[in-house]
């Protein structure tokens, strides 16, 4: 019994020596140093750390997209190809640029791939366009000479014998073309042309037109 105690109170000595020993070899920083500084210290380990990894994987993920950001020239001048693979998203981005151009030369009516960088060019044709549509609208209708409104009214056969008869059908809205005046007597006399209604109408003149004709000349 004496001599298990005994050995348990060397053990305890020597479990102590030891551990007297590591205390007395730490520097005396350690012993200056609190808890506070201490988990200040380890975050900024850690985060240099994490800091030291992204950086590191970098040029891991840029190599990966490298490709996507390839011009046209740097392609052309890699003449053996073995660092660039056209995977189907290059394929559907090509589709979608021919694309591109083909819509902006249906509607600017320019070549594909021409690009406009200002719009000044397009307003100004549509104020010429519309100008254009103003100036055709006040315009109006370009009638036809004496003769030619002549050869299409007699087309009709004898369809108007008399001028109360060519109004009334003016009157109803039966005249559709609309290169033939309403009022011939009005617009063929300002223009010097009018002969009378017999002649515009290619009807018989009567006995008595005939005769204010004789006395006339």
């Amino acid at each position: 019994m004496a001599k298990t105690k005994l050995w348990t109170a060397l053990s305890l000595l020597a479990v102590l020596l030891c551990n007297a020993d590591a205390f007395l070899q730490k520097p005396a920083s350690v012993f200056r140093t609190n808890s506070f500084e201490r988990r200040i210290s380890r975050t900024i380990e850690t985060s240099s750390a994490s800091a030291i990894t992204v950086i590191q994987s970098i040029p891991t993920t840029l190599g990966i997209h490298s490709h996507r950001f390839r011009s046209p020239t740097a392609l052309s001048d890699n003449k053996s190809g073995d660092d660039y693979n056209i995977t189907e998203d290059d394929r559907d981005d090509d589709v979608c640029k021919e694309q591109d151009l083909e819509l902006v030369a249906d509607f600017r009516g320019r070549p594909a791939g021409v690009v406009m960088e200002d719009l000044n060019w397009r307003v100004h044709k549509l104020r010429l366009e519309e100008a254009n549509t103003r100036r055709f609208l006040k315009a109006g209708p370009r009638f036809l000479p004496y003769e030619e409104c002549r050869k299409w009214v007699q087309a009709w056969g004898n369809r108007w014998q008399s001028a109360s008869e060519w109004e009334n059908w003016i009157a109803a809205g039966e005249k559709r073309n609309s290169y033939i005046p309403s009022r011939p007597e009005e617009y063929f006399t300002r223009r010097g042309e009018w002969i009378s209604w017999e002649h515009f109408l290619g009807v018989e003149s009567s006995v008595e037109d005939v005769t204010d004709s004789d006395d006339q000349r």
